[in-house]
């Protein structure tokens, strides 16, 4: 299951070969090296470079921390599942998220950070973040 663990202003990003399109690099917080998902790339949004408004999303997920690169985080609340409404099936969905939950200003989508990396891309980026850790 992941969790979402902390939101930090976005620093600069160190460059991690060998990784796929949507592994941006990676960064040292407290001394863990984390790997940064790029999620205007997975979204198909422009590039650009980091810039500090903009966050980083620390999520935990099967027990490898990640980092997903975001416009804006505004802040962390804790929900029921209960309140969160499945989406799943839902025509058009895209396949990371998993539900929305009201909120009297809008609707938040719920993603699943475990489906931002196919498979593919998730033994890439452990093969490179082994290398990283060898080198």
């Amino acid at each position: 299951m992941h969790s979402v663990k902390e939101i930090i202003r976005a620093v600069s990003v160190s460059v991690l070969p060998e990784t796929p399109p949507i592994v941006a690099g990676v960064i040292n917080v407290r001394g863990s090296i984390i790997p940064v998902l790029n999620m205007r790339a997975r979204f198909g949004a422009d590039a650009r470079a980091v810039h500090p408004s903009e966050h980083f999303i620390i999520v935990d997920e099967q027990h490898r921390l990640m980092a997903l690169r975001v416009d804006r985080a505004v802040e962390m609340a804790q929900v029921e599942d209960a309140e969160i409404e499945k989406v799943a099936g839902v025509a058009g969905a895209a396949p990371y998220v998993v539900g929305a939950l009201k909120m009297p200003d809008g609707l938040v989508l719920i993603h699943d950070p475990a489906a931002f990396l196919s498979e593919a891309e998730s033994i890439a980026l452990s093969t490179a973040m082994t290398a990283q850790e060898d080198g």
